[in-house]
């Protein structure tokens, strides 16, 4: 191989290492009483989306913040809402060195409406009970 290409190689994989660390994200957590929520919307702009049974009557929701990455989390008569807003530099290593996932844990028996619109992956635990679901990911494998 050539010696300008090997050069040219490291020193990519440097920069996005470094630009890594400068981006680095924080994990940050929510959580509300499942009993007072009626509706989870959530528009996912950045991060792919999962949703867990909770091990208690609340939903949790985990979600990263940081340089360029950010969510709004409200609660409004009822209604759950977790938008997230575009991400200003995305970059993608095949070494997941972050958990940049949109982690949302719900009791099982909640047997409420959940709608859910994100760009990236969307996976729903089927044991969880929703008296509807609306699930549109644009997520190809």
């Amino acid at each position: 191989m050539n010696k300008k290409v090997v050069i040219a190689i490291v020193s990519t994989i440097v920069v996005l290492l470094i630009a890594g660390l400068f981006l680095k994200k924080e994990r940050k957590n929510y959580e509300v009483d499942a009993s007072s929520i009626n509706n989870i919307i959530v528009n996912d702009k950045v991060s792919e989306v999962r949703v867990k049974k909770s091990n208690d009557d609340k939903i949790h929701v985990t979600y990263s913040k940081g340089k360029g990455l950010s969510y709004d989390i409200s609660e409004n008569h009822g209604k759950l809402s977790i938008s997230s807003g575009k991400q200003i530099m995305k970059i993608s290593l095949s070494l997941n060195i972050y958990d940049n996932s949109l982690i949302i844990e719900i009791p099982e028996d909640y047997n409420k409406g959940i709608n859910i619109v994100a760009e990236e992956k969307c996976t729903v635990d089927e044991s969880i009970k929703f008296s509807s679901k609306n699930i549109k990911s644009e997520y190809e494998d």
